[in-house]
């Protein structure tokens, strides 16, 4: 019976997505093109299947549904940094919007960042590798979530609570 509800659970956004015209690939990492959805590859089997299926799947639907691409992918986007930056906002945006319209995007949301930093995952956890343009928006993020949604996130390893990542930060925004 919980396998039957898991695999129920587990079908349940590629059919919503299918009947809007959204292709969703179990590929690549989390992102869109506003025609199709990846998530990642995805072990079904894993206990937080669920978590990592819908947590991202509502957002990068969300974007389908609320990002205007064309202005996403003009010419100025040209330039990483402010494609970055633009996704950063976009992020916030999408993840307002979401909150918004469904009841059960939050939970989702937050038990994404909940499993992400556990498995030291989430962009803005300093795990020893992650690179600091990467550290910054991925601060960013978790600052901007918490701060402007107050979505809930766990304590972890954030960048002003760890010496090196201080230090690192303060170099790259002073």
């Amino acid at each position: 019976p919980a396998d039957t509800a898991r695999i129920m659970a587990m079908l349940a956004l590629p059919a919503l997505c299918r009947r809007d015209g959204i292709a969703v690939k179990f590929k690549g990492r989390p992102q869109t093109d506003g025609r199709t959805i990846w998530l990642g590859p995805i072990d079904f089997s894993h206990p937080a299947a669920p978590i990592y299926l819908f947590g991202h799947g509502v957002h990068e639907r969300c974007h389908v549904v609320h990002t205007n691409f064309d202005a996403a992918g003009s010419e100025a986007h040209s330039d990483p940094r402010v494609s970055a930056f633009f996704n950063l906002f976009e992020d916030i945006r999408v993840d307002a919007l979401g909150m918004a319209e469904c009841r059960g995007y939050r939970f989702w949301r937050e038990a994404l960042f909940a499993v992400l930093c556990t498995t030291g995952k989430a962009a803005f956890a300093v795990n020893g590798t992650t690179k600091l343009p990467e550290l910054f928006f991925g601060w960013m993020l978790g600052v901007l979530e918490a701060k402007v949604l107050n979505v809930k996130l766990p304590e972890g390893n954030w960048p002003e609570r760890n010496s090196a990542g201080v230090s690192s930060m303060r170099r790259f925004v002073s």
